[in-house]
């Protein structure tokens, strides 16, 4: 071979060595740097929110609004924005196969004006007791003899279950509602009651629309007529509207719920049994109490 050309080959194996093991050297110098610096991403925790925030992938839950019930039965006491009450239910049935209740609410404070109103919805359960309970409770004995009567599996009916539809600073407004069936024909409908909660007086609906009792009594038609317009022509003797022109501004049955007044009218009180009842909605703002 050449001389010349075997210093070349040489000169060429020696160069490509050193080059290798220059290669090998740094891989091994970096490799423990990236190591370290995947362990260090893996054992680095991220931070924990700061006292008082709240982790972004938990929201808050809403409200609970099952904690505030408006109405109810039991002794325990209910709030309703602040305010508390209890609802007493009184079984009348003595044990006989009837659904038999009277329901009232009570509130709790001992101001005068909540001691009147207490007394003066107290005084609505009596009278039911004294006047009526005992008839009703004898219907049902009376029934049980006949093959078509009460049993345990199908009790008679009549429940009288009570409702707080508002509370507030000014006005408390309770609902007392009936239920009843004793074999026949079915029976329902409510009474209303709305008092001054600073003075405990009872209030009608002069003390709460503006307008002469002929003017509220217009309302009151128009609405019917407006929210029920099937209603327009029922009645036996008169229309409607001119049963509710016909009534004395203390005999309608309401309540206020939501700043609203609703006017109850139950079976046969303006018209036919079988038109059922009507809950109608004023649009009339409610004026200052004196």
């Amino acid at each position: 071979m050449n001389p010349k050309l075997l210093s070349l080959c040489l000169a060429l194996s020696l160069c490509l060595t050193l080059a290798v093991g220059c290669a090998q050297q740094n891989t091994a110098q970096t490799a423990p740097e990236a190591a370290g610096t995947a362990q260090s991403a893996e054992t680095v925790p991220s931070p924990a929110p700061k006292t008082g925030e709240a982790a972004e992938s938990a929201p808050a839950s809403a409200p609970d609004q099952s904690a505030e019930p408006v109405s109810g039965s039991g002794s325990d006491a209910m709030p309703m924005s602040g305010r508390s009450f209890i609802v007493e239910h009184m079984d009348l049935s003595e044990g006989y196969p009837v659904d038999m209740y009277f329901e009232l609410p009570v509130f709790l404070g001992t101001s005068d004006a909540m001691n009147k109103i207490n007394a003066q919805l107290a005084q609505v359960r009596g009278e039911y007791i004294n006047l009526h309970a005992s008839d009703d409770l004898q219907m049902v004995i009376d029934s049980m003899n006949d093959p078509n009567g009460p049993t345990r599996e199908q009790p008679y009916v009549n429940r009288h279950p009570a409702s707080v539809q508002s509370y507030t600073d000014d006005i408390i407004s309770v609902t007392f509602a009936y239920d009843w069936w004793m074999g026949g024909v079915a029976d329902y409908g409510l009474e209303g009651y709305t008092f001054n909660a600073k003075t405990g007086e009872q209030l009608y609906l002069s003390d709460l629309l503006e307008g002469s009792d002929a003017e509220i009594k217009e309302a009151i038609a128009a609405a019917l007529l407006e929210q029920y317009p099937d209603a327009a022509d029922a009645g036996i003797m008169e229309t409607p509207a001119e049963a509710i022109r016909g009534k004395d501004i203390r005999d309608f049955h309401f309540y206020v719920l939501d700043n609203a007044v609703h006017i109850a009218f139950n079976k046969y009180d303006i018209t036919y049994g079988a038109a059922g009842a009507f809950d109608v909605v004023l649009s009339n703002a409610l004026k200052p109490l004196n």
